[in-house]
């Protein structure tokens, strides 16, 4: 495959005086694939170069110069290689918004869990607090956006398209089902806020139940989508990105069998199971994973210094 950096950097080290056997290797020192430093020497229609020119010492420590201080880069690497590093700012961010809300959730009678019963009467649908739950899941979204967004960035730059491709998959499924479960809880306003609206409530409880089958096919097709994530990350060579990889699968798998238990009216797993293991792994995998995609910003942009990525 013909590669945009090798091909920047031979250019501009056979302008310079290098030799053209001294920049293959220097290449495959720096760990990109012969294969793939062949065929741009192919398309380039590079020939090697004679001993006169290997010996321009001059010319050769001019280009190690530019390459040291990464003024031979790539404007589309380098950001990627930004957008990746953003990506697990979010994350952390996102963590520990998580981490606080789940920490809360024991402390607090918090969402709408509890809403059942004789207790549905008992909680104000204030409009105060309606606007509080939406902007909480703006924010969410805002954060759970930009955090995967890093990973198409790695896939483009890792040239994984099952990296790529998986983690919009998840993005566009996340914004599905956040838009759909605010859709969800405006019409649970409207039922609790007016006890009196008759027929008009059944209609939208109807429309609710609608919902909650459209949320139940998004959440299958995102366990889906993760499970392919993990797998396109664990093969990912970076640092962290096998135990997030890891984690990602396991949440994958998890998902599928919990949603195949309720279509096929099991239950593989008490509640309480559930409420303690599933915080744990989207914590775990939201953690690795910006640690996976900092060490990624880090790597790619020694690799774009060096050799003009």
């Amino acid at each position: 495959m013909v590669h945009e950096g090798i091909a920047r950097y031979l250019k501009e080290g056979v302008k310079r005086g290098f030799s053209l056997n001294l920049l293959k290797q220097k290449l495959l020192e720096g760990g990109f694939q012969e294969r793939d430093v062949d065929e741009t020497v192919l398309f380039l229609g590079l020939k090697p170069v004679g001993e006169k020119i290997k010996m321009e010492v001059k010319p050769a420590a001019q280009i190690a110069e530019k390459i040291s201080t990464g003024e031979i880069t790539n404007s589309t690497s380098s950001n990627e290689i930004k957008w990746m590093r953003i990506g697990g700012i979010f994350g952390f961010i996102l963590f520990s918004l998580l981490l606080l809300l789940y920490i809360s959730s024991y402390f607090f009678s918090i969402g709408l869990g509890s809403l059942t019963g004789e207790g549905l009467q008992e909680i104000p649908f204030a409009a105060s607090s309606l606007i509080l739950f939406l902007i909480f899941f703006v924010v969410f979204l805002v954060l759970i956006f930009f955090y995967y967004f890093g990973f198409t960035k790695m896939g483009k730059y890792l040239k994984s398209k099952l990296l790529f491709f998986s983690s919009w998959a998840i993005i566009l499924l996340v914004i599905i089902l956040i838009i759909v479960s605010v859709i969800r809880v405006v019409y649970l306003y409207q039922v609790f806020g007016d006890s009196n609206a008759g027929d008009a409530n059944i209609n939208i409880i109807q429309n609710i139940s609608v919902l909650l089958k459209i949320m139940f096919v998004g959440s299958f097709i995102g366990a889906v989508a993760t499970l392919l994530f993990g797998i396109a990350s664990f093969k990912a060579k970076i640092k962290y990105s096998k135990i997030a990889g890891t984690l990602h699968i396991i949440f994958g798998i998890y998902g599928i069998v919990i949603l195949l238990g309720v279509i096929l009216g099991a239950s593989f797993f008490e509640n309480i199971y559930i409420m303690i293991t599933t915080p744990l792994l989207i914590l775990c995998s939201i953690f690795f994973g910006s640690l996976s995609l900092l060490s990624a910003s880090t790597q790619f942009e020694e690799d774009s210094q060096r050799f003009g990525r």
